[in-house]
This record gives structure tokens, C-alpha cells and sequence, in this order.
């Protein structure tokens, strides 16, 4: 992930989280981060540079830090159903 592209979804993760002001830069960093890796292990390698895959991965990151600080009730809806659309897009929608 580049830097440039850190610091854009690091800003939207930041807005998610209500966070304007924050110590927590390396670790929401490395939550992006972890969230990228995350979703290539569910079967997303080629995880692109567009508002679709920059928006599951901020959701993704977001959720990691929220399960943090209360019980685990699993993945939110939304986030499991972003992440199956876009694995079925893979599958079903193979590129040219």
C-alpha cells in the first residue's frame, strides 16, 4: 500500500471513527494495513486503488478497532456482505 494511499484511507478511517485529532496514527495505519491483508486472505488478491475496495477497507479497519473494546458479536452485516460481493465479483465476473 503506498503512502499516498495510506494517508487518504487513514483520513476516512478517522472520520469513521469520529477521530479528528489522534496519537493513534501508526496504530489505525497498521489496522488498514491489517484490514488489506484480511480480505486478501479471504480470497481478494488483487485489491484495487478504487472507492469500492478503499471503502471495505476502511469498514474493515474500522471494525478491528471497534472489536477491541466490547464483545465480539462477529462481523457487521454490511462489512460480510461487501466483502462476499466483491469475492463473487472475482468468480463470477472473471477479467478479460
Amino acid at each position: 500500500m503506498s503512502d499516498e494511499r495510506i494517508i487518504i484511507l487513514l483520513a476516512m478511517l478517522k472520520n469513521d471513527l469520529g477521530m479528528l485529532h489522534t496519537q493513534q496514527d501508526t496504530f489505525l495505519k497498521d489496522l488498514l494495513q491489517l484490514a488489506e491483508t484480511y480480505m486478501a486472505d479471504e480470497g481478494i488478491p488483487d485489491i484495487e486503488d478504487n472507492i469500492r475496495d478503499n471503502g471495505i477497507i476502511v469498514m474493515y479497519a474500522a471494525y478491528l478497532f471497534r472489536k477491541r473494546t466490547k464483545d465480539d458479536n462477529g462481523m457487521p452485516r454490511m462489512l460480510r456482505y461487501a466483502l462476499n460481493k466483491r469475492i463473487l465479483k472475482k468468480v463470477v465476473v472473471p477479467s478479460v
